[in-house]
């Protein structure tokens, strides 16, 4: 009854002290509350993506065991953004990731850390090509990108969209960016009242990554051109075109 007590006034205070982990490791091998073990998992999960909140290695494995139990969102999310931090996974954890981020990429729901699961799992080809901005507001707010792509010396006109919310708050952008591109871009915060924050301006560039996946495809072809473009070899151009 005392850690099941504990754990409902952490879930409801939003206190988590470190040693509420170890009641809550305790707890889940004799309690009974399963409602309760499910709200807990769902706040740390929520704590650890939305505000970066370091958790016990432990938690994870409790995530993963309770995404094979039955649907569950942040726990899903939390255990794949924690497997694509490994260097190595298992072979469960690569059946696992493989299967799960591909099911989430088919429904829109993306996040840059796919992309750290390279050369651990295949990964969908336009995902491997597009770089991405994260920002994370309040979910009630409207975030804007206002962005232009520079190329050399050129430069794209201003233009303004909206990043759409993934999960609590956690909004993402992803853009196509070839050899000679880089991304700059502010991010502008409305609040309900109307109010406006903006923060930036940032600048992101074009990931080599993006080709080694995708050699054979029309864009790292593309992407070729544009580099001995940039070398002046005529010859090396006209071949590849």
């Amino acid at each position: 009854d005392l850690t099941e007590r504990i754990l409902a006034q952490a879930v409801f205070t939003g206190e988590l002290e470190e040693a509420v982990f170890h009641v809550f490791f305790r707890y889940v091998e004799k309690g009974s509350n399963k409602k309760l073990i499910r709200a807990f998992l769902k706040w740390t999960a929520y704590e650890y993506l939305v505000h970066e909140r370091e958790l016990p290695e432990k938690m994870f494995s409790c995530f993963l065991h309770e995404v094979r139990v039955e649907e569950n969102r942040p726990c899903l999310l939390a255990a794949l953004k924690y497997l694509s931090g490994k260097e190595v996974l298992k072979e469960e954890e690569i059946l696992f990731s493989d299967y799960n981020l591909h099911r989430l990429y088919e429904n829109h729901i993306i996040f840059g850390f796919y992309k750290n699961f390279y050369e651990k799992i295949p990964l969908p080809e336009q995902l491997m090509k597009e770089q991405f901005v994260e920002y994370t507001a309040n979910p009630a707010h409207e975030v804007k990108i206002v962005y232009r792509i520079r190329s050399g010396k050129e430069e794209s006109e201003k233009q303004t969209l909206m990043m759409e919310d993934m999960f609590e708050g956690i909004r993402v952008k992803g853009f196509v960016l070839f050899q000679n591109e880089s991304l700059e871009y502010s991010i502008v915060e409305i609040t309900s009242e109307g109010e406006e924050k903006e923060e930036g301006p940032y600048t992101l560039t074009f990931d080599s990554r993006t080709e080694e996946e995708s050699s054979k495809g029309w864009y790292s072809m593309l992407n070729q051109m544009l580099a001995l473009k940039e070398k002046g070899d005529d010859k090396a151009l006209i071949e590849v075109m």
